[in-house]
C-alpha cells in the first residue's frame, strides 16, 4: 500500500490539474454566452426604439402636412369670401349703371345673338356674357346683370392676388336661372375655351349648370362628379373634376351669392392640383395621398398598400363620424394614419410600413448590426485571448511546478558547477550537489565553515551598489593544507523564497588556478615595466651624452662659418651643418616621444602671438624653400584673437614639423601657413598646405605611426626618421587637440592641428601707430594681399588696395601716400611707379629683417611685420637709415632657431 500511495497521489495531483484547466473554461463560455445575449438584446431595443423614433416623425410630418393643407384651403375661402362680399355690394349699390352706357351694351348684347365682351380697364380682367333666352328677360334685370358682369372685371382683379390669380382666371358666374353666365378670359382663349363657337350653346350651359350643381347628372356616363357641401346650405363646395377647357384634373370650388334672401348667381372657379400637392411636398416627403369617399385618389399616387384604405376608413367611421382627430389603425402589417381635410369630405392618408422603417434606417442598421458583429467578434476574440494568453498559461505553469522539484534537483547533480540550497536563518544546506559537497568537506579540513561564509559574503555583497540588484557575485576562499594552494571559489548567490524559509541559491567556481594566471600575469608586467624604466634611463642618458658633444660641433661649425673659405669649403661646411642639424632634430624627437610615452613629457602654458608664431617658422624654413623655387606664403586669419594663452613652445614644434616636411616634399610650387578659427570652442586651428607629392589613403592612415613612411622609398628620397608626425600627434593630444590630413596624390596635401588656447583679452592703452593714416597696397597674390591688408589695419591705417600699379595715376590725391608692393622675389616694373611721389616699402619673401634700401624705396621681409611698421613709421630724412643689408645675411637656418 505505501508503494501505491505516490502513484495515487499524482493522479490526484492529475485530476486536479484537468479540473484546473476545464473549469475556467466553462466560466468563460457560460459568461460569453450571457452577455452575447445582452448585446442581442441590446440590437432588438435599438431596432424598436428607430421604429418608434420612425412612426413618430411620420406621425409629425402627418400633422405638418394636414396643417398646411387646411391653411391653404383656408386661404382660398378668404380669397372666395371677398369676391362674394364685393360681388354682393355691387349688386346692391348698382355700380356703373350709367344708363346710356348699358342701353348700348344691351343692344349690341343682343344684336351679337346674346354675347358680350366686356373690360372695365386696361389692367381688369376680360369677361364674356353668353346668355340662353335672356332676350325675352325684362329690360331693368339684363341691365343690372350686365353692370354686374362690367362691375366684376374690376372685382376680380381685386379680389384675388398673389397665388390665387390663377384660380380668378379659370372662373365663370351662372345666374340663378342657369341663364346667363359670365366668363373670365381663361376659359375664354382664342376659340379654344368653353364658349367657342363650336360649341352648342345649349351644350355649353348644360355643363356649366352641371358644374355649378344646379342639376342633377343626366344619365350614369355623364363625366362631371356632383359636389357635395360640407357645411351646409349656402357655403362653398369643394370637389374635385376635369377642368372644361384642358381635361387635366382641377380642383373645383362652387360658392353662392346672394342679394339678401334671394340668390344672386353662382361662382365657379377651377384650380390645378398642383398648388395643394407642392404644398404636401414641402410639409413632407412621406408618402401622403388625398382620397375621396369613393376610394379615388385625389392627390398623390395610388399604391398597392391604399387599395383596401378606404373600406377600412369606412369601417372607422372617419366620414360619418367626422371630427378634429387623428385615426390610426393597423392593416396588414401596416400602420395607417388619416384624417379629414377641413371644409371638405376627403381624408388625407399615409401609411407606415417595416419596409419604409428600414428603408429610412438603412445606413443606422448597417452601423449597429456592424457595431454588434465587432462587439461579438471582439468579445469572443477577448474570451480565447484569456484562454490562450491566461488560462493555459496558468494551468502549464502549474504542471510545470510539479515536475520542476524533480528537474531542479537533477540539474543540480549534473552541473559542472558547485550548486547548493542554503538556509539563511539555519546556515545549513537544503539542496547540494556532490561538488559542492566536496567544496564543503575540504573547507572544513582547513577549519572554514564553507555554509556559514557563503552567507556573511552574500551579506557583505549586498552592502555594496550593483545594477543587478538580484545576483551578487563575491569571493570565498580558504587554505589548503600540507602547504597546498589556498583554494579561491567565484561564488553567484541569489535569494529565494521557499515553503521552508529564505533560502540562498549559490553556484561555486573553482578559480584558484585563474589566480595562480593572474599572479603570473603581475609578475610580467612588473618585469615589462621595469624594463620599460631601464630603457627610458638608458635613452634619456644615451640623449645627454650625444648632444652634449653635438651642441659643441654645431657651435664649431658656426665659428669656421664665419672664415675665409671658397665657394666648395663653404658648401661642404654648408652640407655637414645640415647633418648635424638633422641628427640633433632626431635626437630631441626620439627623447620626447619617449617623455611623451611615459607621461612625463610637460606642457608650459604662455601667452603667444599667432602672428609672431608663424613669422617665426617661416623665417626658420624660408631660406630652404627659397633655395628650392618653392613660394613661402602664410596667412592669419583676421577673426582671431591678437594673442592666446596655450603651450606656445610645443605649438610651434608641430608647426616646424609640419612645415619641415613640407618643404622636404615640395619640388616646386607652394607652401601656405595659415592660423585659422577652429569649429571647436576655446580652440585654435593651424595648417600647412603644400603643391608637393600628395598621399593615398592607404599612406595616410599609417602616417602617424612611430618610425613609419609613406612608402619605403621616402627615407632614401628625401631622408627623415618617421618620428616626426608620430610625436606630433602625441603633443597635439596632450595639448588637448587632435592632428589630421586631407590629400590628394600629385597635387599635393593639407595638415592642421587644433589645440585648446584661450583668447587673451587686451587692453589698448595708446594709440595704433598707424591710426587715421593712408596706405597704398598692391600685390598681385591674393594671400599676400589679405595678409598684408591685415596687417595694415590691424595698425589702424586706411588701406586702399590696388588692383594694379596703373591706378596711381588716375588716384591724383593718393600720389603722397606711403605705397606697399608685394613682390615675389623680384622686383616689380620700376616704370610704372617712377613718378611716383609717396615712399615705396617692397615686401619681399627674401627682404631684410630690417627696412634697408635707397630713401623712398625700401625693401623688408615678408615674414617680419616689425620690418613693415618700421618702414612706415620712418621720417622721410631717415628713410636710408636702414642702408644696404643683405638681403639674405639676417636670416637663420633650422640648426640656429633650434
Amino acid at each position: 500500500m505505501a508503494r501505491l500511495q505516490p502513484l495515487q497521489d499524482t493522479c490526484a495531483d492529475d485530476e486536479d490539474l484537468r479540473a484546473l484547466r476545464s473549469h475556467p473554461r466553462r466560466l468563460l463560455l457560460i459568461a460569453g454566452a450571457l452577455l452575447s445575449v445582452l448585446l442581442l438584446a441590446a440590437l432588438a431595443t435599438a431596432v424598436w426604439l428607430h421604429a418608434r423614433s420612425y412612426e413618430e416623425n411620420r406621425l409629425q410630418a402627418f400633422i405638418r402636412a394636414r396643417t398646411a393643407l387646411d391653411a391653404q384651403l383656408t386661404r382660398h375661402d378668404a380669397s372666395y369670401a371677398r369676391l362674394v362680399n364685393m360681388t354682393e355690394y355691387a349688386w346692391r349699390h348698382r355700380m356703373d349703371s350709367d344708363p346710356a352706357v348699358l342701353e348700348a351694351e344691351t343692344r349690341r348684347y343682343l344684336a351679337d345673338g346674346q354675347t358680350l365682351r366686356l373690360q372695365q380697364g386696361a389692367q381688369d380682367t376680360a369677361q364674356l356674357v353668353l346668355g340662353l333666352g335672356t332676350d325675352h328677360w325684362p329690360a331693368e334685370r339684363l341691365h343690372r346683370y350686365l353692370a354686374l358682369a362690367r362691375t366684376m372685371s374690376v372685382i376680380t382683379r381685386m379680389a384675388f392676388n398673389g397665388p390665387d390669380a390663377e384660380a380668378a382666371g379659370a372662373a365663370y358666374f351662372l345666374d340663378p336661372t342657369g341663364h346667363l353666365v359670365v366668363i373670365n378670359e381663361g376659359l375664354d382663349d382664342s376659340g379654344t375655351g368653353i364658349a367657342s363657337a363650336e360649341r352648342d350653346r345649349q351644350g355649353t350651359f348644360g355643363q356649366l349648370r352641371a358644374y355649378a350643381h344646379l342639376l342633377p347628372p343626366a344619365s350614369a356616363a355623364d363625366t362631371v362628379p356632383a359636389l357635395r357641401a360640407s357645411h351646409g346650405r349656402g357655403e362653398a363646395r369643394i370637389g374635385f373634376a376635369a377642368h372644361p377647357v384642358t381635361g387635366r384634373a382641377s380642383l373645383v370650388t362652387v360658392f353662392p351669392a346672394h342679394d339678401g334672401r334671394r340668390g344672386l348667381g353662382v361662382f365657379v372657379a377651377f384650380e390645378p392640383t398642383g398648388g395643394l400637392a407642392q404644398v404636401l411636398r414641402e410639409a413632407s416627403d412621406s408618402n401622403l395621398q388625398v382620397m375621396a369617399p369613393n376610394g379615388e385618389v385625389i392627390l398623390g399616387s395610388r399604391s398597392a398598400a391604399s387599395d383596401g384604405v378606404v373600406g377600412t376608413l369606412h369601417d372607422a367611421g372617419i366620414w360619418w363620424h367626422p371630427d378634429d382627430g387623428i385615426v390610426k389603425y393597423r392593416r396588414n402589417g401596416r400602420r395607417v394614419i388619416a384624417s379629414l381635410v377641413t371644409g371638405t369630405d376627403w381624408a388625407l392618408v399615409t401609411t407606415v410600413g417595416w419596409r419604409d422603417m428600414l428603408a429610412d434606417g438603412t445606413p443606422m442598421l448597417y452601423l449597429a448590426l456592424a457595431l454588434w458583429a465587432g462587439l461579438m467578434a471582439g468579445l469572443w476574440g477577448l474570451l480565447a485571448w484569456v484562454d490562450r494568453q491566461v488560462l493555459a498559461p496558468a494551468a502549464a505553469r502549474a504542471m510545470q511546478v510539479y515536475a520542476n522539484e524533480a528537474l531542479f534537483r537533477s540539474l543540480i547533480q549534473m552541473t559542472p558547477a558547485g550548486l547548493c540550497l542554503v538556509d539563511i536563518e539555519q546556515r545549513v544546506p537544503q539542496v547540494q550537489n556532490e561538488l559542492a559537497r566536496r567544496y564543503a568537506g575540504a573547507a572544513e579540513r582547513s577549519g572554514v565553515a564553507l555554509y556559514d561564509a557563503l552567507v556573511d559574503g552574500y551579506a557583505e555583497a549586498l552592502s555594496r551598489r550593483d545594477e543587478n540588484l538580484d545576483i551578487r557575485e563575491f569571493q570565498v576562499f580558504y587554505p589548503g593544507g600540507r602547504g597546498a594552494v589556498a583554494t579561491h571559489l567565484l561564488v553567484n548567490a541569489t535569494p529565494l523564497f521557499r515553503s521552508a524559509g529564505r533560502v540562498l541559491l549559490c553556484t561555486l567556481q573553482d578559480l584558484t588556478a585563474r589566480v595562480e594566471l593572474q599572479v603570473q600575469k603581475d609578475q610580467l608586467r612588473d618585469e615589462a615595466e621595469a624594463a620599460h624604466r631601464a630603457r627610458s634611463r638608458f635613452l634619456a642618458a644615451m640623449s645627454h651624452e650625444i648632444r652634449t658633444p653635438l651642441h659643441g660641433i654645431l657651435g664649431h661649425l658656426e665659428l669656421f662659418a664665419r672664415s675665409s673659405l671658397d665657394i666648395e669649403q663653404r658648401a661642404r661646411l654648408g652640407r655637414i651643418t645640415q647633418s648635424a642639424d638633422s641628427l640633433l632634430l632626431i635626437i630631441n624627437d626620439v627623447l620626447d616621444l619617449e617623455r611623451a610615452a611615459s607621461g612625463r613629457l610637460e606642457l608650459d602654458s604662455a601667452v603667444f602671438e599667432p602672428t609672431l608664431l608663424l613669422e617665426r617658422v617661416a623665417l626658420l624654413y624660408a631660406p630652404l624653400s627659397q633655395g628650392k623655387g618653392v613660394d613661402l606664403d602664410l596667412l592669419v586669419d583676421g577673426s582671431l584673437a591678437p594673442r592666446y594663452r596655450g603651450a606656445a613652445d610645443r605649438v610651434e614644434q608641430v608647426l616646424r614639423n609640419l612645415v619641415s616636411n613640407a618643404v622636404k616634399f615640395t619640388a616646386s610650387g607652394r607652401i601656405e601657413i595659415r592660423a585659422v578659427s577652429s569649429r571647436h570652442p576655446h580652440c585654435l586651428r593651424l595648417e600647412v598646405a603644400d603643391s608637393g607629392v600628395g598621399l593615398s589613403e592607404v599612406q595616410q592612415r599609417r602616417l602617424f605611426e612611430p618610425f613609419a613612411q609613406a612608402d619605403a622609398s621616402i627615407a632614401g628620397r628625401f631622408g627623415g626618421s618617421g618620428l616626426g608626425l608620430s610625436l606630433s600627434r602625441q603633443l597635439c593630444h596632450l595639448m588637448g587637440g587632435e592632428i589630421d590630413v586631407h590629400s590628394t596624390p600629385g597635387v599635393g596635401s593639407v595638415f592642421g592641428f587644433d589645440i585648446q588656447a584661450q583668447a587673451v583679452e587686451t587692453t589698448v592703452d595708446a594709440a595704433l601707430p598707424l591710426q587715421g593714416r593712408g596706405v597704398l597696397l598692391y600685390s598681385a597674390t591674393v594671400t599676400w594681399r589679405e595678409e598684408l591688408a591685415r596687417r595694415l589695419r590691424a595698425w589702424g591705417a586706411k588701406v586702399v588696395v590696388l588692383e594694379s600699379l596703373q591706378q596711381i595715376e588716375a588716384v591724383a590725391s593718393c600720389r603722397a601716400l606711403p605705397l606697399v608692393i608685394f613682390e615675389r622675389n623680384q622686383r616689380a616694373a620700376r616704370g610704372t611707379v617712377d613718378g611716383f611721389r609717396g615712399r615705396i616699402v617692397r615686401v619681399r619673401g627674401d627682404g631684410p629683417l630690417r627696412a634697408a634700401g635707397p630713401p623712398g624705396d625700401l625693401r623688408v621681409s615678408a615674414y617680419s611685420a616689425a620690418a613693415l611698421l618700421e618702414a612706415l613709421q620712418a621720417d622721410t630724412a631717415d628713410e636710408g637709415i636702414g642702408g644696404t643689408a643683405d638681403p639674405g645675411g639676417d636670416m637663420e637656418t633650422p640648426a640656429t632657431m633650434s
